[in-house]
């Protein structure tokens, strides 16, 4: 560690850690001159990037408050090269540690690294006991928050005991629900059979997530399931209707297509043909769309609402041929108008499902093709995507609605989990990846533009994590009769999860820089 000498936070500087202390608690409990005492008390330290401040295990002898940079946590056990920053744990300017254990005065139970160069003012362990002292409002708030988190401790290492018993049967429990779920999909001849699989592929998510499996892992096997739904009524359709020769394949659009499906989805999907060599696309549409009406309203009686903005196959506009969908593309790209962006955060997440597939990887690889090569394009999605920032405060804690129906809240889709899909959409685009997925795109669009990897898993894990957040809110509507939405109260969460949404939330400013500084877009997104 490579300290400045012990002098006291330069003068010009106290002022404003004052002040930056007196809006978060425990310290906010302090009065203005104990403050002051504790900053003129404390010693300036700065640590370059990739220094451990304080390793695990470590007796815990002074409190180190971030005044800028980031330090991210170690997992003890696992040594200098793994971090749990990849699971959302990180100390931003304005956090302290560690308070818990330097209240217990016990040795630190997680180990901390400078992540970039960071600047802490360090107050040692018998200044701490003296504050404490002059302020029992402190010293009891500082007790509260160390209980809380040795408490949570001991349910982690408990849960962590437990979980070598549990797997097993979560995995048994999964292979036999989707097993049972798929015949009764295969079996079905109906609508009315196949809308209670579909409710069956609901509840095992439900149960999914109720005993803590990856949201990355619920949300794929919903979206699979989901598929074989979907392929079954297209079957069925297929089978009463007169397409003999018809080539033609079934994409999914939008969550569906990157199979990040929750339990609140509606519809998007379309349709991409070829018609028979010499004719023109329209004779094969009229013949498709009845039958892609009448699969729409078989997917709404299973669960799966109409789209509000009629984004489905059954809508002649699309419905196209391969041809028609690459110039609808290609328009897009060249006339980059409000609509056509907007079209962008759906059409371009497009998967085949069923029918001719290679139609639509065919449609797929020439988007992967074309795309890179219209920066204007990209630029212009990039400054849409970055007109949504995370809500977080000045100070890096959360930002709630103010007013409106729900203040309070944040909206999780539209302030956080769209914020990972437009901006891996872009880098994915940008870079000439196939794939749908935000998890996808984001690995292949850092592998081919060298960001690093541990910075990549960041990302994916924060993404991850505010789907856990979305899937257990939509889980708790749902078991309350309500009708499902994603806001949430952050009050509602606990401290530990509060901090990991701040942190997700962080990551997400940090992907939205990334974007921005690709496509040489200021903070505001403006060109």
């Amino acid at each position: 560690m490579t300290q400045s000498p012990p002098l006291a936070v330069a003068r010009e500087e106290q002022t404003d850690l004052v002040g930056a202390l007196s809006k978060r608690r425990p310290f906010s409990l302090l009065t203005r001159s104990q403050l002051e005492w504790l900053v003129d008390r404390a010693r300036p330290a700065r640590h370059a990037a990739g220094q451990v401040v304080l390793g695990s295990g470590a007796q815990a002898d002074h409190l180190h408050i971030v005044r800028s940079g980031a330090v991210e946590i170690v997992a003890p056990g696992h040594g200098e090269e793994s971090s749990l920053s990849s699971s959302l744990s990180g100390i931003a300017a304005g956090d302290c540690f560690p308070l818990e254990e330097l209240h217990e005065e016990r040795p630190a139970v997680l180990g901390y690294r400078a992540r970039i160069d960071a600047e802490c003012a360090e107050l040692s362990l018998q200044d701490f006991r003296a504050l404490q002292a002059m302020n029992e409002e402190f010293r009891a708030s500082c007790e509260r928050r160390s209980r809380r988190f040795f408490e949570k401790l001991r349910r982690i290492q408990q849960a962590q005991l437990a979980e070598m018993g549990t797997v097993a049967s979560q995995l048994s429990m999964q292979r036999s629900g989707t097993e049972e779920i798929a015949n009764a999909i295969r079996r079905a001849r109906d609508t009315k059979a196949l809308a209670k699989a579909a409710q069956g592929i609901r509840d095992l998510a439900r149960l999914m997530m109720l005993r803590g499996i990856a949201a990355g892992q619920t949300t794929r096997l919903v979206s699979a399931m989901n598929d074989r739904v979907t392929e079954r009524v297209i079957q069925l359709e297929v089978e009463r209707a007169d397409l003999a020769g018809a080539d033609f394949c079934w994409i999914a659009l939008g969550s569906e297509g990157r199979m990040e499906q929750t339990l609140c989805t509606d519809q998007d999907n379309g349709i991409v043909f070829e018609p028979p060599l010499g004719e023109p696309p329209d004779a094969l549409r009229e013949r498709l769309l009845p039958m892609a009406r009448r699969i729409n309203a078989a997917l709404a009686e299973c669960g799966f609402p109409l789209c509000k903005g009629e984004v489905m196959a059954g809508n002649p506009a699309w419905c196209l041929s391969l041809e028609e969908w690459r110039g609808r593309f290609s328009q897009w790209m060249e006339r980059p108008e409000p609509e056509a962006l907007l079209h962008a955060s759906i059409f371009f997440d497009l998967r085949p499902v069923y029918g001719n597939v290679q139609l639509g990887a065919s449609l797929q690889a020439w988007l992967a093709s074309r795309a890179p090569g219209d920066r204007r394009f990209l630029a212009l999605m990039a400054e849409n995507a970055l007109e949504t920032r995370p809500p977080l405060g000045f100070l890096g804690g959360l930002a709630v609605e103010k007013g409106g129906e729900r203040p309070g809240t944040i909206e999780l889709k539209r302030d956080a989990i769209r914020i990972f899909v437009d901006a891996a959409r872009i880098l994915g685009l940008a870079n000439g990846c196939a794939g749908p997925s935000t998890e996808q795109r984001l690995r292949e669009a850092g592998a081919r533009s060298g960001i690093p990897s541990g910075q990549v898993e960041a990302w994916i894990e924060a993404f991850q994590y505010v789907q856990v957040l979305r899937f257990r809110h939509h889980y708790d509507l749902g078991q309350a009769g309500k009708e499902l939405d994603n806001r949430i109260d952050p009050r509602r969460l606990n401290p530990l999860e509060q901090r990991f949404l701040v942190e997700a939330l962080r990551q997400a400013r940090t992907l939205q820089e990334r974007v921005a500084r690709a496509h040489r877009l200021d903070g505001a997104g403006a060109l």
